[in-house]
């Protein structure tokens, strides 16, 4: 297929609310993007696992993007068709650092099974790793924290309250690896430290989609959330956030009604007018 652009849409807070729920208007927009040739991807910081609860085979979409570009999957065979990872030297090198911190942190195994980890604890658990225990009760081990780590991995993730973010220190820190900053879709508040290959990142992903399938960067456009989205949103031509993402993203980005209100689909919509019009869709 010749496509005529390319929509990115980030997943939780976006497209779906907690619990994980859809709504069909927001849903049905993806039939009328197809309609129109436009390639539909859906890009997530959920493991294949984690994703696979809310997108199945049959959710009108041509790509999944998991784990914020460690896993990408054609839609609907569910054929993964790239993945990424840390080397053990690479994730025992991140640990250091946030050992250094003394961060409390997880090693997420290799993609596919990512949603299997390994907690590291300094001394009593941050209380959103608590909650991940129990979202994950039987695929995780909890170990030494200072421990050599003596495999590869999808990623680490450290979590701090927001009042002791880490995440530019750490980017300065470990220049050879991506560091991403996310809002914990658990408690909504915790701060997640992300720590990926160099060459990972959901804006990544959307280009690399895009050279594959012949696509002009010029004709994308992305919605998201958080603060995790935002290497995507600086990739595609029209970016968007729902109105539930933070005030510093909702100034520097165009605005569309908050996750679970049919923000997805006016984001998808005003695309569709921009492809047909070549008008650019939000206020200057």
């Amino acid at each position: 297929m010749i496509y005529k652009g390319a929509f990115f849409c980030d997943l939780d807070g976006t497209l779906a609310k907690n619990n994980g729920s859809i709504s069909l208007e927001d849903k049905a927009v993806f039939e009328k993007l197809k309609d129109n040739n436009i390639l539909r991807v859906i890009v997530t910081g959920r493991s294949p696992y984690s994703a696979d609860k809310v997108i199945d085979a049959s959710f009108p979409i041509d790509y999944l993007v998991c784990s914020t570009g460690c896993a990408v999957f054609k839609w609907p065979e569910k054929d993964l068709v790239e993945k990424h990872g840390l080397t053990e030297k690479e994730v025992n090198v991140a640990a250091d650092a946030l050992r250094k911190r003394k961060i409390d942190f997880m090693v997420l195994d290799e993609v596919p099974q990512n949603h299997k980890f390994s907690a590291h604890i300094y001394n009593n658990p941050h209380p959103d790793i608590l909650r991940r225990f129990k979202i994950y009760e039987g695929f995780y081990v909890e170990k030494d924290y200072y421990s050599e780590i003596k495999n590869p991995a999808c990623q680490l993730i450290g979590v701090t309250v927001p009042e002791k973010d880490p995440v530019e220190e750490l980017a300065e820190e470990l220049k050879s690896l991506k560091v991403l900053k996310a809002t914990s879709p658990l408690d909504g508040c915790s701060i997640w430290t992300e720590i990926y290959p160099k060459h990972v990142s959901k804006g990544i992903a959307a280009k690399k989609l895009c050279e594959k399938l012949n696509i002009d960067i010029e004709k994308t456009a992305g919605v998201g959330n958080d603060y995790n989205d935002i290497d995507l949103l600086e990739t595609v031509e029209i970016s968007c956030v729902v109105s539930n993402a933070p005030d510093i993203m909702k100034q520097k980005y165009n605005t569309v009604p908050k996750c679970g209100e049919l923000g997805v689909k006016e984001a998808a919509e005003k695309f569709i007018s921009f492809l047909q019009t070549s008008s650019f869709p939000f206020p200057a």
